[in-house]
């Protein structure tokens, strides 16, 4: 299922590949849930269903210099960027919305690079973020929902490429990450816990694929204390008629 080709953030090493549009079809659907139906009517509302969405009219737009906040109103937590980059553009008649933000915390500053691109109304959509130096113990502590994070302090570089029907419903997660040294001290909420252990280095990557309900691992591997761990293979668990696994 192709998806948007990455446009933020290279990681170590690599080089930005060039930007490539999803060119599949969204499967059919017949929820009619109240969530879908909303984010159906977002999509079509900013792509416009007939060239009358609210960005139908905009070829190029750019804002610079932009002060951008992000509030999570659970939480109470506001995220603010000073400097950040939006570009608006509509290549082939589709819609490509970029965000270059930095974020500025009390152990230093974080990238964020956010593409999102749907080729024609009804499409499949490509959602690409690139971020640096992110620690995700810190956003753990300011937004409750994401607590299972607590347990990673390290700082974290990489890619996260998703494919969405119009509906946000997942098709398709890529994920390269690259951790920096750090401590990792289990899964808070999920009943992974152990002292907290020094990490030198790692790399985490792996695809899931729902419509084979498969997770490919690429590479899982970590160095501590002179010790290399690493991890590959195919999860893909078997399910009963009723839909629970057997």
């Amino acid at each position: 299922l192709p998806i948007l080709a990455p446009t933020g953030l290279p990681l170590p090493g690599e080089k930005s590949p060039s930007p490539a549009q999803p060119s599949s079809a969204a499967p059919q659907t017949n929820s009619a849930g109240q969530d879908g139906s909303r984010a159906g009517e977002t999509a079509g509302f900013a792509l416009g269903d007939a060239g009358g969405g609210i960005l139908s009219s905009i070829d190029n737009l750019i804002v610079s210099k932009a002060r951008l906040s992000v509030y999570d109103e659970a939480a109470g937590a506001n995220w603010e960027s000073f400097g950040a980059e939006l570009l608006i553009s509509r290549p082939g008649g589709g819609l490509l919305v970029e965000v270059d933000a930095p974020f500025f915390t009390e152990t230093g500053e974080w990238r964020i690079r956010v593409a999102v691109d749907q080729r024609a109304p009804g499409e499949i959509v490509g959602i690409d973020a690139a971020f640096e130096e992110v620690k995700p113990s810190e956003i753990a502590a300011r937004t409750p929902e994401l607590a299972f994070l607590a347990g990673f302090n390290l700082p974290v570089t990489g890619r996260l490429s998703l494919a969405v029907t119009p509906e946000f419903e997942l098709q398709r997660l890529a994920v390269d990450l690259v951790l920096g040294a750090g401590f990792v001290s289990g899964v808070p909420g999920a009943g992974v816990d152990f002292v907290p252990t020094l990490i030198d280095e790692g790399r985490i990557r792996a695809v899931y694929l729902k419509k084979d309900r498969r997770l490919e691992i690429e590479n899982i591997e970590f160095m501590t204390g002179g010790y290399r761990f690493s991890l590959f293979g195919t999860v893909q668990p078997e399910t009963g008629e009723d839909g629970k696994l057997s």
